[in-house]
């Protein structure tokens, strides 16, 4: 990650700290929970220890240890700056430095890594960083580092195989997973997108699958899709199964829902969230979450309409997603959202984001309050004629589809006898060639049998069973691209999703409208009707 791009998460969440959760000393600051608690006239929540401090930081995916670098670089300028304040001379400073960095910083600082190389560097890269501000490691000072999944947690049968230091290790790791009193949590979590259907097979452990510890083992990820498939778009569901999606929840569980408590949240990572229509319940969770969500939007996109420079080597655009709630949540209000988009050249965007040490230094626009809204916003001020307030074509025309999919090209063609030839070829071909022919997938086989498009029609045999000299479907014009009118066979057998609601309204009196409902549209046409 870009050290400007560090810089910008890790002393906005110092200067929250300062500013929004009185916390004079921002990431340097040991003030117990008892103390938070009282100054906010809170609870300690069950399960914290009143002794412990409240600033306990966390990188769940640190790779080579690049966010906590800079958050020990940071409390070091903070702590420099309090002994000079208190007027302590250059010697008594650094023996000041040596007892803070072990009574107070190494047991506050944590981070968890899956890879051993990227594991071992961070080890070596922090422990230099605190050696150079003069800090000498005895036998029983330890980095909080671990090699660790932090969407897992291991079962005593999980642990029973494993050496008893290694053990010791895993149980400590787990301990900070789930009882440590994580207050803010910062990082760049991978981004890695999965299958809808790897239910037994996927990377987001019990976010995703459950835990039997938490809510009955209700997924915690089910608080993103609920949302969305009550507001009629789980078809748009398949996009949240992400790597970077479920350490979001994660790390909302961790801070904010595991204790009801306060504290920070901020990420770099993909902006699919922002926008997406299969991310509505993620955005209506962060909006109960917590008070204030700041949006840092970098842009970067080198595959759509709208080509952006992107500050990483990827063709996705990114952004930072700040989540604040110094005091109890109030899961009744929405919180106050807050975008900005950074344009210009990847150096522009940089320096930007070097440039802004708090909140406040940023030109925020405000985002749409209502809970499934998108957590974009215009670049300028908005007034009754500008494009920001205009009706959503989603609202206009209430009713969306997504369009049929056949998922093989040859039932597709502008020449109805070329449709007719492929067909008879298909069924002269012998059994074991078919499937080849046919080009299977995983929703369509030559041995499967399917629906009718029709709602009262019967299931349709399958193409393995019909006879060299079976009548050819149904041929129906299909509007395959704007302006490309083609041919198909009408039938189910042969096409992955081919959406026979949209068949079976279709009339003389029915008007298509084709768009993108969720993606930037470039120049040119709008849709295609």
């Amino acid at each position: 990650t870009p050290d400007e791009v560090v810089s910008y998460i890790v002393r906005t969440a110092h200067a929250s700290l300062q500013n929004d959760f009185g916390l004079p000393l921002g990431l340097a600051d040991t003030t117990t929970w008892a103390a938070f608690a009282k100054s906010k006239k809170l609870a300690v929540p069950n399960g914290v220890d009143p002794k412990a401090p409240f600033v306990q930081v966390l990188d769940p995916a640190l790779g080579t240890g690049t966010f906590l670098l800079r958050v020990i670089e940071l409390i070091h300028e903070t702590m420099q700056g309090e002994f000079k304040k208190q007027g302590l001379d250059e010697e008594v400073a650094r023996k000041a430095w040596v007892s803070y960095v072990r009574k107070d910083l190494l047991p506050r600082i944590n981070g968890f890594e899956l890879m051993m190389a990227p594991y071992i560097v961070s080890h070596l890269r922090l422990g230099l960083a605190l050696q150079e501000t003069g800090f000498t490691f005895t036998k029983s000072d330890r980095l909080r580092v671990f090699l660790t999944n932090t969407l897992e947690i291991l079962t005593p049968s999980q642990l029973s195989f494993i050496g008893a230091h290694v053990a010791e290790e895993a149980k400590e790791a787990d301990r900070v997973k789930q009882e440590a009193a994580i207050s803010v949590i910062v990082g760049n979590p991978p981004y890695e997108r999965e299958p809808a259907e790897s239910a037994g097979n996927h990377k987001g452990g019990w976010v995703r699958r459950g835990w039997d510890k938490w809510r009955d083992g209700r997924p915690l990820l089910e608080d993103f899709a609920e949302p969305t498939r009550n507001a009629g778009r789980g078809g748009d569901l398949k996009n949240i199964y992400n790597l970077y999606v479920y350490f979001w929840r994660w790390a909302m569980w961790r801070v904010f829902d595991a204790r009801k408590a306060p504290g920070i949240v901020s990420f770099i990572t993909a902006s699919s969230y922002l926008r997406g229509p299969g991310f509505s319940g993620m955005r209506e969770e962060m909006r109960h979450a917590v008070e204030r969500v700041f949006i840092f939007d970098l842009e970067g996109d080198l595959l759509g309409t709208r080509k952006t420079e992107n500050i990483f080597n990827i063709t996705i655009p990114v952004c930072v997603g700040s989540m604040v709630l110094p005091t109890a949540p109030d899961r009744a209000a929405a919180a106050a959202s807050s975008y900005k988009r950074i344009t210009g050249t990847r150096e522009e965007k940089l320096k930007a984001a070097d440039a802004s040490r708090k909140f406040s230094d940023v030109a925020w626009n405000a985002a749409p309050h209502g809970w499934l809204d998108v957590l974009m916003a215009g670049g300028a001020a908005t007034t009754p004629a500008s494009y920001d307030t205009w009706p959503a074509a989603t609202d206009v025309f209430p009713w969306q589809h997504s369009g049929a999919q056949f998922k093989r090209t040859w039932p597709i063609e502008c020449d109805v006898d070329a449709l007719e030839r492929r067909w008879e070829a298909l069924l002269a071909a012998p059994a074991a060639k078919r499937a080849e022919l046919f080009r299977e997938s995983r929703d369509r086989k030559v041995s499967g049998t399917y629906p009718a498009l029709e709602p009262d029609g019967e299931r349709m045999p399958s193409l393995q069973s019909l006879s060299k000299t079976a009548a050819a479907p149904a041929v129906r014009r299909l509007g395959f691209r704007s302006f490309d009118r083609q041919h198909c066979f009408a039938d189910t057998r042969v096409g992955d999703y081919l959406r026979p609601v949209l068949w079976n309204v279709e009339s003389e009196r029915q008007v298509f409208i084709t768009s993108l409902l969720a993606n930037l549209i470039g120049t040119g046409p709008a849709a295609t009707a």
